[in-house]
């Protein structure tokens, strides 16, 4: 789930809600500073996600609409529900359950799939960003990051509540979700990201959580899928 995708300008900056202003990549390194140490690494937290895709950034109506919810365990152990699919996650595994197709997903961990990103994650994506804008409506900050020329991706706007929690991240590509016809073809997708019901230490609930020994079994470095998954087939991505 590293989606790192940005927007269209203009239409931002002809927005009735609030005047954008040129800022320096500073400002929002310190607002991203402030809320990543606002609570421990190693402290468990969980909230609600909800994603809105849209083939092209002009469009009303999105192609997919989905919500799904992440549980972190001590800054190491997750849980992510989204989209039918299942993924368990500890240090050294990521294990991706699709329920629908009944197949386990074995990967090494990756960091992406935290909610919470390091100060340097933020810095190196501010180093191919070409401008910030920054603009405040009802309360909220938001900030439009245009990237630089030559990449995949256009821009993407944080929106910072008044506490500094990433409520929302939209996010614009230089092309459209799907390919089907040559006028969608011109379109340039949008993917809404909404987050919600933040929760941190003992106001977590694990009533739920999985870990990879619920999953799996590790025998001679070779996995087997036990329990609900053990007729699941098994697909090992590591190496």
């Amino acid at each position: 789930m590293r989606i790192l995708i940005f927007v269209l300008l203009l239409p931002f900056l002809t927005c009735a809600q609030g005047e954008w202003e040129k800022v320096e990549p500073s400002v929002l390194m310190d607002l991203l500073r402030e809320y990543e140490t606002s609570f421990p690494n190693s402290e468990s937290y969980s909230l609600e996600t909800g994603y809105k895709v849209f083939n092209d950034y002009r469009d009303k109506v999105p192609v997919q609409v989905f919500d799904g919810k992440l549980v972190c365990k001590n800054g190491k152990e997750l849980n992510i529900y989204q989209m039918g699919h299942l993924t368990v996650q500890d240090v050294n595994l990521n294990l991706t359950i699709d329920t629908m197709s009944k197949q386990v997903l074995v990967q090494k961990a990756d960091p992406a799939f935290f909610y919470r990103k390091t100060v340097g994650d933020y810095q190196t994506f501010l180093e191919i960003t070409e401008v910030v804008y920054k603009k405040q409506v009802s309360g909220n900050k938001i900030f439009l990051l245009q990237l630089r020329k030559g990449y995949p991706y256009h821009s993407m706007e944080f929106t910072f509540s008044e506490k500094n929690f990433i409520t929302q991240v939209v996010i614009y590509s230089n092309q459209p979700y799907y390919e089907e016809t040559e006028s969608a073809s011109q379109g340039r997708a949008k993917i809404v990201m909404d987050f919600k019901n933040l929760r941190k230490g003992k106001a977590v609930d694990f009533s739920h959580f999985l870990t990879l020994k619920d999953c799996i079994q590790v025998k001679d470095e070779k996995i087997f899928p036990i329990g609900v998954y053990r007729n699941f087939e098994l697909i090992d991505l590591r190496n």
